[in-house]
């Protein structure tokens, strides 16, 4: 087998997805930000003004089967679908300034009953135990006619916690993981949630970078398919690490962006995995800029991952924040204090093919802030689909560039078709020929896609 040795070259398996949009509605109503709120039952985000919450970081939101509202909550207070404070439903340890102050779980096997985890904020220089740290709490949707009641308050996980929670489901399909991250330490904690209650004893993995008070902030995040986390770490970095959704244990950290250090004016806040998992997304700021990062983590090792990185975009005066990924699988970027929120169309696309638009959705004069809505790992999962099955480099099809001659040569049997696209999605070639010369195209990064008669789709990416 032809072997290529040049460290100028780095290839890359992307899948090829399409979406499709299910009955699965429970994430369809958003609320987040100053009075913000998004609508996406009709299949696109509708802008809607009913909001009561007011919130500078962290939210959540939840809806019913049919995407009508149940409840939303910042963290602190729960508001019922009348917008009205829910029964009891205040007063909870969450913090309007955490970076994700929310998340709410669906009991497993209960049609009626919610759990609302929450995670304090933790400025508290020097003195990190004045914090609530994550508690969670439990709301009954049957009580108060169907507009629901808090039945269990602020019961404590984890004490000395940074900002950072995410949810994942379990490898069973019904239980789910409850992930956060002490605080001076390089620990976190997965805590299991299950039919009949949650175990507040932990599942520990010391893996990673440790998470100190001047880099506590930043937004945490699994993959969909439930294997991986990314870690925005602050000041710091981000951080993609192994997860085992069977045992809940964190494992083999990579640095994928930064190694900032103390002095650094970047704070890595948001993370967000593409529909298919193999680009992450990560945005940062400093005083008065936003930088948008896209990171191809299919590749095998971590520095041909770090050498994947295009900065999507850089804007002065705007404060880019948290990613969330919709139920349309287009993935959404808050904008502090700003009345437009940015939206990548197309996440799983590799380069500026993706298609960031950064003021794409005007907010009717409301401001996103930090903050969107946090939702479990597999929310929107049933809304994607894959439409091709992945050919193995190996043993299907190969492809070599020639650093001397700027051609490419692919070895593949049945092929139907090949196209050779630039990062801005423009075809520089299609047809059936199997060598094709680049020498004529500005250097850069290329993507190589082969049609075989298999009705596989094999897609590579080349730095010529």
């Amino acid at each position: 087998m032809k072997q290529i040795t040049s460290l100028f070259f780095f290839i890359l398996l992307i899948c090829s997805y399409q979406y499709i949009f299910s009955q699965s509605k429970t994430g369809n109503i958003w609320y987040f930000g100053s009075y913000a709120g998004l609508d996406f039952n009709s299949g696109a985000p509708v802008v809607i003004d009913d909001s009561a919450m007011g919130q500078w970081e962290g939210c959540a939101s939840i809806s019913d089967q049919n995407g009508n509202i149940l409840f939303y909550t910042n963290g602190v207070t729960i508001w019922n679908k009348t917008h009205s404070l829910m029964v009891n439903g205040n007063s909870l340890l969450g913090d309007y300034s955490a970076s994700q102050s929310a998340i709410i779980v669906q009991k497993p096997k209960s049609d009626y009953l919610y759990y609302v985890f929450t995670c304090d904020n933790n400025d508290a220089i020097g003195d990190p135990d004045t914090t609530d740290g994550v508690n969670y709490s439990l709301v009954d949707m049957s009580l108060d006619s169907g507009k629901g009641a808090v039945i269990v308050k602020n019961e404590l996980l984890l004490k000395r916690s940074t900002e950072k929670l995410c949810c994942i489901k379990h490898s069973n399909n019904n239980d789910v993981w409850i992930i956060t991250h002490e605080l001076d330490s390089n620990k976190f904690c997965s805590f299991l949630l299950t039919m009949d209650s949650i175990n507040t004893s932990p599942i520990v993995s010391y893996s990673g970078y440790n998470h100190t008070w001047y880099n506590h902030y930043g937004c945490m995040k699994g993959s969909h398919n439930g294997e991986k986390i990314a870690v925005a770490i602050a000041q710091d970095r981000c951080q993609l690490l192994n997860f085992d959704n069977s045992t809940g244990i964190v494992s083999n950290p990579m640095t994928v962006l930064g190694d900032f250090g103390w002095n650094s004016p970047t704070g890595i806040y948001g993370v967000e995995f593409s529909p298919n998992d193999s680009i992450l997304y990560i945005s940062a700021y400093d005083s008065s800029s936003a930088s948008l990062y896209q990171l191809d983590i299919s590749l095998p090792t971590e520095g041909d991952i770090v050498n994947s990185e295009i900065l999507l975009c850089h804007y002065e005066g705007v404060l880019g924040s948290t990613l969330q990924i919709g139920p349309d699988g287009k993935i959404y970027l808050a904008h502090v204090l700003n009345d437009y929120i940015g939206v990548v169309n197309n996440p799983n696309t590799y380069g500026f093919g993706c298609n960031y638009i950064d003021s794409a959705i005007y907010l009717n004069g409301n401001k996103s802030n930090f903050g969107l809505p946090n939702f479990i790992n597999d929310q929107f999962n049933d809304n994607f689909s894959s439409s091709k099955r992945i050919i193995t480099l190996d043993s299907d099809i190969r492809v070599f560039p020639n650093p001397t001659t700027r051609k490419i040569t692919i070895e593949a049997e049945g092929v139907e078709s090949i196209e050779v696209i630039n990062l801005q999605g423009k075809q520089i070639y299609k047809g059936k020929e199997t060598e094709i010369d680049l020498s004529t195209q500005p250097k850069g990064i290329y993507i190589i896609k082969v049609i075989t008669d298999k009705q596989t789709i094999s897609q590579k990416l080349i730095k010529q």
